[in-house]
């Protein structure tokens, strides 16, 4: 009986050991080609959010340069996020790509650091996108019909960095462009108000480009999004390598949580509305019983 226990429990383990070996075989000869799909699914269904904070310095003196050397950084990078990115199942070119981002603000700016790997030596059409949601339901980062929103007036705004002919160390003008329920809005009805500066950093032999940038957090435009609350705002990313359309790669989403901004009105929590209600209550109460008293005693 012992006997027979055995031999039934050996053979379960060749075929566990088999199934484990030929999986090992099948990616070890498929090509792993792809990270996202394209299938039209809402990327929260699989990354769900991930959440980061925005750091404040009241004075960070920060140069938009690219060098990142101010100190101000440093403290913003113990918020800092390693964001991957990556191109579409079955694109002609794919590659994938880490973006280091820090996010920190003054009173007036909110800067944003990023430095990324360099998957193509051609530099020719490289550039990185971030697109930060006004007013999107389901913002996500596949666009079905291309880059257009699903509902009425609803809208996304993006900054852009792209290198084109400028040379390392150079500080310009960044892009600034909306995308609405019938795709880009028109840039020279947009404020261009991004400011960006780059350079190029060779680590271990690999090339990394390393952006700063900022803009206002409040510019009163309809196309760019509003500083103004505080509360979570919605990015995600795009990274272009030489390529561009579906070859470029994206993120997931995040959520960059906003707080003490300049004016944002306080909404009270749960707790306090009821403790609010409750302090109502008995002070009304207060009132009519008092007025009870005094209606008897006259």
């Amino acid at each position: 009986m012992e006997m027979i226990r055995f031999k039934h429990e050996n053979k379960s383990a060749v075929i566990l050991f088999l199934g484990f070996l030929t999986c090992v075989l099948i990616l070890q000869v498929t090509p792993v080609t792809a990270y996202w799909d394209g299938d039209g699914g809402d990327c929260r269904d699989y990354h769900g959010i991930t959440f980061m904070d925005c750091s404040h310095d009241g004075n960070p003196g920060i140069s938009i340069d690219g060098i990142a050397n101010e100190t101000a950084w440093d403290a913003g990078m113990n918020n800092s996020r390693t964001v991957p990115a990556a191109s579409m199942n079955e694109s002609t070119y794919f590659f994938l790509t880490y973006i280091n981002l820090t996010i920190l603000r003054d009173d007036t700016w909110v800067y944003l650091l990023m430095k990324w790997n360099d998957s193509n030596i051609g530099h020719i059409q490289d550039e990185i996108d971030i697109c930060w949601n006004i007013n999107m339901d389901n913002f996500t980062a596949y666009f079905a019909g291309g880059m257009n929103t699903t509902g009425e007036e609803q809208r996304v705004d993006t900054w852009g960095w792209n290198k084109l002919n400028y040379d390392n160390g150079s500080i310009h003008p960044g892009k600034d462009q909306c995308f609405g329920t019938n795709g880009w809005y028109d840039r020279a009805d947009e404020n261009q108000d991004i400011d960006t500066g780059y350079i190029m950093l060779n680590e271990g032999g690999v090339d990394y480009y390393q952006v700063e940038m900022r803009r206002k957090l409040i510019t009163n435009d309809e196309y760019d999004v509003q500083f103004t609350h505080d509360g979570l705002y919605e990015l995600n990313f795009a990274v272009i390598d030489d390529m561009g359309h579906e070859d470029h790669a994206v993120s997931w989403n995040y959520a960059v949580n906003f707080q003490g901004l300049p004016g944002s009105k306080k909404v009270p929590g749960p707790f306090m509305l009821a403790l609010g209600v409750t302090l109502g209550s008995i002070g009304i109460a207060c009132l009519r019983t008092r007025k009870g008293i005094i209606g008897k005693s006259s």
